[in-house]
């Protein structure tokens, strides 16, 4: 039997993380000039439920606590329908914004920290590398 677990509605934000210099200025100004919300998550971020980050109703911050460090860029779509999703998607194509390590809020993740998040995303992308 399957899990049902309740859909939560939940405001749309790009929450991104490792992204420094040049590339996060060209990312934060092509967001800022096609009005899409965005949030950067930093290490301290990485202990907390990715649900919390991506402002979701009835999670908390808890307690800041030290996490294992993750040393790649990723992004999290949070809340945007395909459309938007597909076309945030073009931007980062059009404006030669490379971030490997991409993935949507789902019922599931929302309940995992940001750090199991960014890990699981990473193997999942190490493994369709593998496959091409």
């Amino acid at each position: 039997m399957k899990a049902r677990v309740p859909k939560v509605e939940v405001k749309p934000v790009v929450l991104f993380y490792g992204i420094e210099g040049e590339k996060k200025e060209q990312l934060t100004t092509l967001f800022d000039r096609e009005a899409v919300p965005y949030k950067e998550a930093v290490s301290a971020d990485l202990c907390r439920k990715t649900g919390y980050l991506c402002g979701l109703a009835g999670f908390e911050a808890g307690e800041e606590k030290e996490c294992e460090p993750f040393d790649r860029e990723a992004m999290i779509f949070c809340g945007f329908n395909d459309r938007v999703l597909d076309r945030i998607l073009k931007l980062l194509r059009d404006n030669d914004l490379k971030i490997a390590l991409k993935a949507a809020l789902t019922p599931t993740n929302q309940n995992w920290t940001l750090s199991d998040l960014l890990k699981e995303i990473a193997k999942e992308h190490e493994e369709m590398s593998r496959r091409r």
